[in-house]
């Protein structure tokens, strides 16, 4: 049996820490958001919040935007498959 351990940081940033941190503008931050395959961030008055969930979420589908080379919601798209991958994955895993 595998077992999973977390011992990730948990961690708050605001957009422009995201924007710099992954290398992108707030347009593509805002595209992926407004495609709604992630949790909306924290919001206040004057700045959005990400937490460390939703950072490394958005991380991948940059990544997936720049290394196949395909737009945002094609990106977007991947990612809900590959994360409905890992949950059959898991489903079966704890079946078996």
């Amino acid at each position: 049996m595998k077992l999973k351990h977390s011992l990730e940081t948990q961690f708050t940033l605001t957009l422009a820490e995201v924007t710099y941190s992954l290398n992108v503008d707030t347009a593509t931050v805002m595209a992926i958001l407004d495609e709604g395959v992630i949790d909306l961030p924290q919001k206040t008055y004057n700045d959005l919040y990400f937490d460390t969930t939703t950072f490394q979420q958005l991380r991948k589908i940059v990544r997936l935007n720049q290394d196949l080379n395909i737009n945002i919601a094609g990106a977007c798209m991947v990612f809900e498959l590959l994360e409905e991958l890992d949950e059959l994955k898991e489903r079966l895993s704890v079946s078996s």
